[in-house]
């Protein structure tokens, strides 16, 4: 397996953020969420990572359940509110991948704009239909990123560090290695098949 498939093997902020997403939209229907409570939505996952796969890596035990958990709730909903679903779980995947790790690129001094701009081209179907998904919600696609921001910083300096174990490269060479590997990144970093094809279905 070479590096950018290790490396893309390791990626587990994406996933994460799915579910904090969507669980900040069901608080969010009656009351704004805290800070502590999206934090304690991803510990959540944690603990229970430790607890159903004490036999895997903490990182990769929290992609499993954060997919399992993704596949569960799709299955129980209706059509519509798989789309709705699927939506929140694409910006969690945006966020992580177009915004914090910009920011944690930035914070050490590198542009990841050839990244992102291969991410967006990849993906913009996807991100079309979560658009019009949200705009027919009345949700403004930005609202949760404030309160998801300082949760994804300390994934996304957590994936890092995976992706240059699974790479081989040094952790300081990161950012870099998104750039110089954009259009493979891009195309190998997807949602899960069933949460993809819930967004896209209609």
């Amino acid at each position: 397996m070479n590096k950018i498939l290790r490396a893309v093997g390791m990626l587990a902020a994406a996933l994460i953020a799915f579910c904090s997403v969507e669980a900040l939209r069901q608080k969010a229907v009656s009351r704004e969420p805290t800070a502590e409570e999206v934090q304690r939505t991803v510990d959540d996952i944690g603990e229970r990572a430790a607890r159903e796969h004490p036999e895997l890596a903490i990182t990769d035990g929290m992609k499993q359940v954060a997919a399992t958990d993704a596949a569960k709730k799709l299955a129980s909903q209706t059509p519509r509110k798989q789309a709705s679903t699927a939506a929140d779980m694409f910006w969690g995947f945006d966020y992580t991948n177009a915004k914090a790790r910009v920011d944690y690129c930035a914070a050490r001094g590198v542009d990841l704009s050839p990244f992102v701009a291969a991410f967006n081209k990849t993906h913009s179907d996807e991100l079309v239909k979560a658009r019009r998904i949200y705009a027919a919600e009345g949700v403004d696609a930005l609202d949760y990123l404030p309160k998801l921001m300082p949760v994804l910083k300390g994934m996304v300096e957590q994936d890092m560090r995976d992706v240059t174990t699974g790479a081989q490269v040094p952790l300081e060479q990161a950012c870099a290695f998104f750039n110089d590997n954009a259009a493979k990144l891009a195309e190998l970093i997807q949602m899960p098949p069933q949460v993809k094809q819930a967004l896209m279905a209609n």
